[in-house]
């Protein structure tokens, strides 16, 4: 017989921040998608509202087409994994702590690579540091003890 599994509160917080963050890249990458498709199909409708000087740096909006269908593909990609690890902290499962402490300290080196590249963007150092942060409060919050029993404990 096994141990009914308590979830911690801070894993149900955690679960809910990634199913709305699945739903919020979702819409990202259908808007995205549509836009896509708007700016291939009404050019011109969309180039009328850039001055000539933007449009100049820019050259057509028709070549915005594949970076706004990529966008989407990846937000869509992204929502999906979301989705996955929100479920997967809900029911507690080991592959989701193991896949979350990974993708911190992904962070946590990406955020430190943009401090360096961004010395002169004090705002660009903000936002790295307040990464940093976060991803470093995760890491800490999923190694406690009681974070790490809940994933251990075998499920009824």
């Amino acid at each position: 017989m096994t141990a009914k599994k308590d979830k911690p509160l801070g894993i149900k917080i955690l679960s809910i921040l990634y199913f709305c963050g699945a739903v919020f890249m979702l819409l990202v990458g259908i808007l995205s998608l549509v836009s896509s498709y708007y700016l291939a199909h009404h050019p011109t409708e969309v180039e009328s509202a850039f001055t000539a000087d933007e449009l100049a740096q820019i050259g057509s909006v028709s070549t915005l087409v594949p970076f706004f269908i990529l966008l989407g593909i990846f937000c869509i990609l992204i929502a999906v994994l979301d989705l996955f690890l929100g479920l997967g902290f809900w029911k507690g499962q080991k592959w989701a702590r193991i896949a979350t402490l990974i993708l911190s300290a992904l962070g946590i080196i990406y955020a430190l690579v943009g401090i360096f590249f961004s010395l002169s963007d004090v705002y660009a150092i903000f936002i790295n540091i307040l990464s940093i942060a976060i991803d470093a409060i995760l890491i800490w919050y999923l190694m406690r003890k009681n974070v790490v029993l809940y994933f251990t404990k075998k499920k009824d």
